[in-house]
């Protein structure tokens, strides 16, 4: 397997963080912007921030583990981290690391980093998914309808991959692999 796609679109979405925090860093120093919680408060709250992080950490290392070995064999990961989430590196990151170091730190503002991060996340997340659907055909689309994208162990969207039959000019029907059938009928065609 590629670096590029083993990686994916982690590194835009770590230039993305990091420019959020950046900014972040930059309003605390040069403004003085800062959201802190009341003193009381910041034993629970770093505490909180702990269990976050460590929590972060470990689906983090777990989804590592499991890619460069998944890998080597060239085969869909769905055990481990790969269970709860479709992206548990991007998950670990932007739902539990991020905002538990924000909670350490007692610098609320640092919780919106992940805000860009998910804006991108959203855009550009459609490429791996294609890649993954090409690779791994139905394997991927039993995968991605039953295990959430980005939430760990949310239930997918209401929008489900699925093969959908089109009416060709001819008035045969054919299949269309990656049509998007949304909860209300309506089909969507992906990367079109």
């Amino acid at each position: 397997m590629k670096l590029k796609e083993m990686t994916g679109i982690g590194p835009v979405l770590f230039l993305t963080g990091l420019g959020a925090a950046a900014l972040v860093a930059g309003c605390d120093y040069f403004l003085g912007a800062r959201a802190c919680l009341p003193e009381k408060a910041q034993i629970y709250s770093r505490a909180a921030g702990i269990i976050l992080a460590a929590a972060g950490i470990m689906l983090w290392a777990d989804s590592v583990r499991l890619v460069l070995r998944g890998s080597r064999e060239n085969r869909l990961i769905t055990t481990g981290a790969f269970k709860l989430t479709r992206n548990p590196m991007y998950a670990a990151i932007m739902l539990f690391i991020i905002p538990g170091g924000a909670l350490i730190l007692n610098n609320l503002l640092f919780i919106l980093v992940p805000v860009p991060m998910l804006i991108v996340f959203k855009l550009l997340i459609g490429r791996e998914e294609r890649r993954l659907r090409e690779q791994y055909g139905s394997a991927y689309e039993e995968y991605a309808g039953r295990v959430s994208r980005l939430i760990p162990g949310a239930k997918p969207g209401k929008r489900s991959i699925t093969k959908h039959k089109e009416p060709t000019p001819a008035g045969d029907s054919t299949e269309r692999a990656g049509t998007v059938r949304c909860a209300d009928g309506r089909t969507d065609h992906p990367g079109k």
